[in-house]
């Protein structure tokens, strides 16, 4: 099947939301779907900011 996961948090944001939102992902492609993401541009200025996330 092929998804559209859209997502107003950036992966690169160290946030409950977009731990969760990388799990689903994950989950999505681990029972053989195809997966493309949609986000907000990441602000590296962010508090929340960190590349290691992504």
């Amino acid at each position: 099947m092929e998804v559209l996961f859209v997502s107003m948090f950036p992966f690169e944001h160290n946030t409950s939301a977009t731990i969760q939102n990388k799990g689903i992902v994950r989950g999505l492609v681990a029972l053989g779907n195809n997966v493309d993401t949609l986000t907000l541009e990441p602000l590296q200025t962010s508090a929340s900011y960190d590349d290691s996330m992504n």
